[in-house]
């Protein structure tokens, strides 16, 4: 006996898969992204799990808001001194327990002994 092909058809079309990637894009919860895809969260655990692909896109969905929210602090401790100390206190332990007045001294001395040119330059790449 022929299995038939009849059926609901499915609703993991790429237009609900963008949906769901715009929304975690802007780092909704798996409920609010479901409701604005009009899917079931059970659904989207199912996709979850037994499609690798989907999984996948929707793991780097997820990361956006937090990879754009790095960028946008990498480009403000370009302008702003204690944004970059506070990134520096962050990323390297030999920050941590310095302060701005600590730590601010220490990025002028690595300066030192270099020519205009090199300021000049280093300065560029900070503004660019």
């Amino acid at each position: 006996m022929k299995k038939s092909n009849a059926g609901r058809p499915t609703k993991k079309t790429e237009n609900t898969i963008r949906k769901l990637e715009e929304m975690f894009h802007i780092d909704c919860t798996i409920e609010e992204a479901c409701l604005e895809a009009w899917i079931d969260p059970v659904t989207y655990h199912d996709w979850m799990n037994n499609d690798k692909i989907f999984s996948n896109r929707i793991g780097i969905a997820k990361n956006r808001p937090f990879i754009e929210a790095r960028h946008t602090l990498v480009i403000w401790a370009k302008t702003d001194a204690k944004m970059a100390v506070e990134l520096l206190k962050r990323r390297d332990r030999r920050y941590k327990d310095k302060s701005e007045e600590e730590v601010l001294p220490q990025i002028v001395i690595d300066m030192t002994g270099k020519s205009m040119k090199d300021i000049e330059e280093m300065r560029k790449q900070l503004l660019s």
